[in-house]
């Protein structure tokens, strides 16, 4: 893996392969899965976030992976190749820079997997392959830590995540990387939606959903996507439902439409 690519995955995915600077907290990543550790951390990143419950914290974990889900999308799109994301393979680092506390995962083994085909078919089952395995294997048993040792419920964590694919998704459409690239992705985000939802340990798989719309804060000809599950902003200090949360009412909405509004002119 060229220089290139080092710097790829820490600028954009939060995905490193040295020790960070300014560390407050590590841990294997495997080791997250006990009880007890994921007590301790959960514990420990409540008052980084200014969380006023504990939930704060596990909502806000669940957006962890974010990243790195989104480095695998755009590698396995653009080079048909793979981080190692299993949890053996990552430790976490949370670091403190200007003030604010930023979580990065290390690959122990930095070494990219390629597919091992270049036939289509064969590659875009290896494709598949590597998602299946990322839900399955990381983030599932994430989760149901999180659940274990705290209030939220896997629902809720698995809610975070199709709010920022979808921003994601259009960021990459909106952006100069190819119409090669911009198609493939387009094929990856269509086949998360059709996985197995036993991939996920759920009923249903919880990337397949449809999101509802309103009128864009600031602009009457604009619409704005309404978040797929709260992230409970709310309960931090000096926090408040957002804008798009799904849980205030459209009269609260318009409301807040028409304050914002009103301090533009």
């Amino acid at each position: 893996m060229n220089e290139y690519m080092y710097r790829l995955l820490k600028e954009r995915f939060n995905l490193i392969t040295d020790e960070p600077a300014e560390v407050v907290y590590t841990s294997a990543a495997a080791a997250l899965l006990e009880q007890s550790v994921m007590e301790e951390l959960l514990e420990l990143y409540q008052p980084l976030v200014n969380g006023m419950e504990q939930i704060v914290a596990e909502v806000y974990a669940a957006f962890w992976f974010r990243r790195p889900l989104l480095a695998l999308v755009y590698l396995l799109a653009k080079y048909r190749m793979a981080p190692n994301l299993s949890l053996d393979n990552l430790t976490l680092y949370i670091c403190k820079a200007d003030g604010y506390y930023h979580v990065y995962f290390k690959l122990n083994n930095a070494e990219l997997l390629e597919s091992p085909s270049l036939e289509e078919k064969e590659a875009g089952e290896w494709v598949r392959a590597r998602l299946e395995v990322f839900f399955h294997d990381t983030l599932a048993p994430f989760f149901h830590s999180i659940e274990r040792a705290g209030t939220a419920k896997a629902s809720l964590l698995w809610g975070q995540l199709p709010t920022s694919l979808a921003y994601e998704y259009g960021v990459i459409m909106d952006s100069s990387e190819s119409e090669a690239v911009k198609e493939s992705v387009d094929r990856l985000y269509k086949m998360m939606k059709t996985l197995d939802p036993a991939i996920f340990n759920r009923k249903r798989n919880p990337l397949d959903v449809k999101f509802q719309y309103t009128e864009a804060i600031d602009d009457p000809e604009k619409q704005m996507r309404i978040k797929y599950a709260c992230c409970h902003y709310y309960k931090v200090e000096g926090g408040r439902y957002c804008y798009t949360c799904p849980r205030i009412s459209n009269t609260e909405r318009d409301q807040r439409r028409s304050e914002h509004r009103a301090k533009l002119k």
